[in-house]
Formats: C-alpha cells, structure tokens, sequence
C-alpha cells in the first residue's frame, strides 16, 4: 500500500517543467510529508489546451469509504477496473501524483524511504473522481498499487503503481494503454531505513 508519500519544491517544478504543466502557478508547494485527506499537487488532463496536454491542479487524498467510514487512499491495479468505486475513474479520470519518495512501514513498524534510482520524480498511477456535493471544491484521488518488487517487499508486500516520465501523458490520454500500463515493470528504487536505536543493559 502506499499511506504517505513526500514532494518538494525541486521535485514538483521538475514534473511541471518536464510536461510544461498548466496550472502550476496558483499552486504553491513546500517540502513536507503528504498524509490521506490532505491535498496535493495532481497531473491531470487538460481539456482546455488538446488531447496531448497535461496541467497540474490539488486534489484531496482519499476516496469517502461506501460505509462512510474513514477513507478509501489505495486501490489495488489487479482489480481496479472490476470495483464499481474505482471503475469510473479508470476509464475516465485517470491521474497521476508526482513525489520526491514515498514510505512503508514493516511489520516491526520500521520506517523505510523509497527514492527511484536514477534521482528522477517518482510518478505514481491514479485515479480520481470529481466533486459529488454541490460546491465541493477538491476532486479526490486515490493511489494504484502492485505487488512489491525486490526492493520493496523486505519491507511490504504492496507498493504504488509507478510509471516512467514516458508512460505519464500514456496513462493520462491513452485509453488502449491501461490495460497494459496496470501492469507496467516497477521504477527501480533504493531504500533508505530508519530505525529506532536500542539500548542494551551491560
């Protein structure tokens, strides 16, 4: 799964440069840790500027669970396009979240940094779904993830779905290539861990 992830100012003007992403200048990004129900910078279609052109706009992490208990922040790729709450979304909304490195937790609750290794943005596959209340705001998003590659799975067996910069604008506009790019070969990454260090009694 994928429950916090982190963006930065360098990383995010990265992705805005990288794609030449409308929008970013009513946004405004600081380096922090990025928690479910908070926003976040989202790359989106945009219909205001051609089939082929992305932008950025926020959007708020996590879907409203169907029994109205805390929030949906993660889909699985094996079975989004089946699931009636992410079915839309895959079809129509697809997005994509760019991170500077996201975390997982193993089951000693050790935290572990994920960073892609060629020091590039980490852009991770998703979903989202705009506004049902009249005046909401915020579309919402949701993470895809896999089953955790090599680097991962020492830590979690789940891990986002991750695409190249190639695959960002294909995930986004190309609706023939979902059914492939949900099961795209994972980014590679290194890991960095953290531990809490232990005092021994001599």
């Amino acid at each position: 799964m994928c429950s916090r992830f982190n963006l930065d100012e360098p990383t995010f003007y990265s992705a805005v440069s990288q794609f030449h992403l409308s929008g970013s200048e009513r946004i405004t990004v600081t380096s922090r840790d990025i928690y479910p129900s908070e926003t976040a910078p989202v790359i989106i279609g945009d219909p205001g500027r051609g089939l082929d052109e992305l932008m950025v706009v926020n959007q708020v992490w996590g879907f409203p669970s169907p029994n109205e208990k805390g929030l949906l922040i993660n889909a699985r790729s094996e079975t989004v396009q089946q699931k009636p709450t992410f079915s839309q979304g895959v079809r129509q909304n697809r997005c994509v979240i760019p991170a500077r490195c996201f975390y997982e937790w193993d089951p000693h609750k050790n935290k572990a940094s994920f960073f892609p290794r060629n020091g590039d943005v980490i852009y991770m596959a998703g979903v989202f779904e705009r506004p049902r209340e009249l005046g909401g705001t915020f579309s919402r998003f949701v993470i895809l993830t896999r089953e955790a590659d090599d680097v991962v799975r020492p830590v979690h067996s789940r891990m986002p779905l991750l695409l190249t910069a190639e695959q960002v604008p294909e995930w986004i506009r190309d609706d023939q290539r979902v059914e492939e790019l949900l099961k795209a070969a994972p980014t590679p990454l290194y890991c960095e861990k953290e531990y809490e260090q232990m005092a021994l009694d001599l």
